[in-house]
């Protein structure tokens, strides 16, 4: 009886934050290299206002996540593609959750213009993110990223095989 009632109120919980995670529309434009983000309007959350739709997801999210001592994190890659509009919209609704204390966390990765674009859309963005600058791989680094994935095919390389694949890679990178 106690697993069926805390599973029964552990779907109560979850079920509003469910529906409000599948309202999140995330879009790619190949032809000008842009990502749109979006709430889909329906009973849950009706609003024309896409900081105030996000933030109501958002907050949503984050209290069952603290009712349920369950944190969550959304990744977010090539973040700098992000209108300005979407982005103050994302800061925003991540502030409120974390101004409530609820366990949600953003993880984005970027270009290093990104930490202009937060602090020019919120200035307390500052205070919101921690930001860490990753660099190009070492020597070491470039080789292992070769090697691990080959080992589950067992694929050994020559050393003269790696030079050559580092080096091509090289080029590639000094075209962009």
């Amino acid at each position: 009886m106690r697993t069926v009632s805390a599973k029964e109120k552990f779907k109560h919980l979850i079920k509003k934050p469910l529906d409000a995670i599948k309202l999140l529309v995330v879009s790619f434009n190949p032809n000008d290299t842009t990502f749109s983000l979006s709430v889909q309007d329906r009973e849950l959350y009706v609003s024309n206002n896409l900081t105030q739709s996000l933030t109501d997801v958002f907050t949503t999210i984050g209290e069952t996540a603290l009712k349920t001592e369950t944190p969550i994190c959304f990744f977010i890659d090539e973040i700098q593609y992000m209108k300005q509009e979407q982005l103050g919209s994302l800061i925003a609704a991540l502030h409120r959750t974390n101004q409530l204390g609820y366990p949600v966390m953003i993880i984005g990765a970027g270009l290093p213009k990104i930490y202009k674009m937060l602090s020019d859309e919120k200035s307390y963005s500052e205070r919101l993110f921690m930001y860490k600058q990753i660099g190009s791989l070492s020597l070491e680094q470039s080789k292992k990223a070769i090697e691990e994935p080959s080992k589950k095919f067992k694929v050994e390389y020559t050393e003269e095989a790696m030079k050559d694949a580092l080096r091509v890679i090289k080029n590639l990178f000094l075209q962009w």
